[in-house]
C-alpha cells in the first residue's frame, strides 16, 4: 500500500484523489480512519493555497446564523467562537472582533438589521465572514449519529458594502464515509465534535494548509 501512495503523482488534484481511495477503503471503521490519518504524512508537497487571502491583516468580525437568527443559539455562538480561536492562531496578523463586542452591537441594533455591512461598520471591521447554516441533523437513523447540514459562508468588504467572496457547502456531511454508534458518545459531545469539523473547514478557505487534513480530522471525530 505504501508503494501505491508513493507512486501517486506529485500535483495537489492527483495527490488528493489518491488520498480519496485511500479513505473509501479505510474510514468506514474507527481503527482504518486513524491508520489514514497516520500515512498523511507520506504525501509531501506544497501546501493548499486558501481560496480567500483577503483577511490577511485585516478586523474582522465573525457571525454564524441558524433559523433562530444571528448568534441566536448555541450552535452559531459555539461556530463562530471555534472559527475566531482557529483563524487567530493561523492569521497572526488579523485582528478578529470578539464574540462580546459582536453582542454588543446586536444587543443595541435596529430591530430586524441583519445587514452584513451594518455589522461590519459597528464594530469597526474591515471584513465580515458570515457563516450561515440550515436544517442541521445529527443523526442517520437511531442508532448513527451523522452530521449535516446546508452552509453558506460569506465574506462582506465593509468599506465597499460588496460580498468578496462565498462558498457554498450544501449537504455537508461528517464524517463522510461512517458515522458514530449512538452507544459511544452522546448529542451533545457529538454536536460539539461536528461543528469543530465545520468551523476547521471554513476557517482553512482563508489560510493554506495541509492536504491532508480533512482526513486527519475525520480520523479525529470518530475517536470523539
Amino acid at each position: 500500500m505504501f508503494a501505491a501512495v508513493q507512486s501517486c503523482p506529485g500535483s495537489i488534484l492527483k495527490r488528493s484523489m489518491c488520498l480519496v481511495v485511500l479513505a473509501a477503503g479505510l474510514t468506514s471503521t474507527t481503527g482504518c480512519a486513524q491508520y489514514l490519518a497516520n500515512i498523511i504524512g507520506v504525501f509531501n508537497g506544497p501546501p493548499v493555497p486558501a481560496e480567500f487571502k483577503g483577511l490577511e491583516g485585516k478586523r474582522v468580525a465573525i457571525v454564524a446564523s441558524t433559523e433562530s437568527g444571528i448568534c441566536g443559539d448555541e450552535t452559531s455562538i459555539r461556530l463562530a467562537g471555534n472559527m475566531r480561536g482557529i483563524l487567530t492562531k493561523n492569521l497572526p496578523k488579523s485582528t478578529f472582533v470578539s464574540q462580546e463586542d459582536v453582542d454588543q452591537w446586536l444587543n443595541h441594533r435596529t430591530p430586524g438589521d441583519n445587514n452584513l455591512n451594518s455589522i461590519g461598520k459597528g464594530v469597526q471591521a474591515d471584513y465580515v465572514v458570515a457563516v450561515d447554516v440550515k436544517g442541521l441533523r445529527l443523526k442517520d437513523g437511531q442508532t448513527l449519529f451523522q452530521g449535516k447540514s446546508d452552509i453558506t459562508c460569506t465574506v462582506t468588504d465593509v468599506k465597499t458594502g460588496k460580498t468578496a467572496f462565498t462558498k457554498n457547502l450544501p449537504q455537508y456531511t461528517y464524517p463522510v464515509m461512517s458515522g458514530q454508534s449512538a452507544t459511544e458518545t452522546t448529542e451533545d459531545n457529538f454536536r460539539r465534535a461536528y461543528l469543530m469539523v465545520v468551523s476547521d473547514k471554513l476557517s482553512r478557505l482563508f489560510y493554506a494548509h495541509e492536504i491532508g487534513q480533512d482526513f486527519a480530522i475525520d480520523s479525529t471525530i470518530l475517536n470523539y
